[in-house]
């Protein structure tokens, strides 16, 4: 339930199978994607008049005109870390090139809203996957309650614990 739009709680339900990532898409598979001889890619934010944020020297994230997901101010940017700064069509773009990859089949492409929401609760009725009490996201996600004020960077992927499905980080990956 989000409280502040309002918004009620409400059942998430797949009908068919989907298959997720375990991971965010890391920064090393995304550049064989953006760097790849046959295509290169340029992200929105890499484009004239793109914006992206950067984490600043005293803490705070700001949009600003050239980061990227090669450079993200003083966040680190390593091989493990999920790659950031990229609009949709940048993640459906993403897609469609690993569908090529795999020949086709299974198609790569982002989940719905319900799909993720499902995911992310991996078979839990409360709002997150560890049910409805906050205190059991501490071994799932990266938070207030789990950094040191005044920590807001992103994390290497897969530091914490799973979910019921396997998926790591969907909770957040952020403060």
């Amino acid at each position: 339930r989000n409280r502040l739009l309002g918004e009620a709680a409400r059942p998430a339900a797949v009908e068919t199978p989907v298959y997720l990532g375990t991971t965010e898409v890391t920064v090393v598979l995304f550049r064989r994607f953006a760097d790849d001889p046959a295509s290169p890619y340029r992200t929105t934010a890499e484009r004239p008049g793109g914006v992206g944020f950067r984490l600043t020297a005293g803490g705070t994230w700001e949009v600003a005109a050239g980061p990227s997901w090669r450079a993200v101010g003083e966040q680190p940017v390593g091989d493990e870390y999920p790659v950031c700064n990229l609009g949709r069509d940048d993640a459906a773009d993403f897609c469609r090139w690993v569908t090529l990859r795999l020949g086709g089949r299974p198609e790569c492409r982002l989940p719905t809203e319900v799909e993720w929401e499902y995911a992310c609760r991996a078979g839990s009725a409360g709002p997150w996957a560890c049910g409805a009490d906050p205190a059991g996201l501490g071994p799932l996600a990266w938070f207030a309650g789990t950094v040191a004020p005044p920590d807001v960077q992103v994390r290497p992927v897969g530091r914490k614990g799973a979910n019921r499905f396997g998926l790591f980080d969907v909770h957040g990956n952020l403060e």
